[in-house]
């Protein structure tokens, strides 16, 4: 099993107001993805309750192997929604994966 765990510092909103809208539509279309990619067992996103920390949401999700994380992560539609949704407004982003 790989556990994939992403965080995003995203900027550049015009309003709070559409900053948390990006973010709802971000999880929304992400959550929604393991009815849609076979590969992907689980995919939560949290959001970061601290103002003091910059970093946005985290997303955590769950493969069997190695090939199926490239799976999910070559998926057209995960690649729409990080095109669309994600890359206008990142600053940064890190990952790391962890197989159990």
């Amino acid at each position: 099993m790989i556990r994939h765990i992403v965080i995003f510092q995203l900027e550049g909103f015009a309003s709070e107001a559409e900053k948390t809208q990006s973010l709802e539509c971000i999880k929304s279309e992400l959550e929604a993805l393991p009815k849609e990619i076979q590969a992907l067992h689980t995919l939560k996103v949290s959001f970061n309750a601290n103002p003091a920390e910059p970093q946005s949401f985290m997303l955590e999700a769950t493969v069997s192997n190695w090939e199926d994380l490239k799976a999910y992560s070559n998926h057209p539609s995960h690649l729409r929604i990080v095109k669309e949704k994600i890359n206008p407004f990142r600053k940064g982003r890190v990952a790391i994966d962890i197989e159990e």
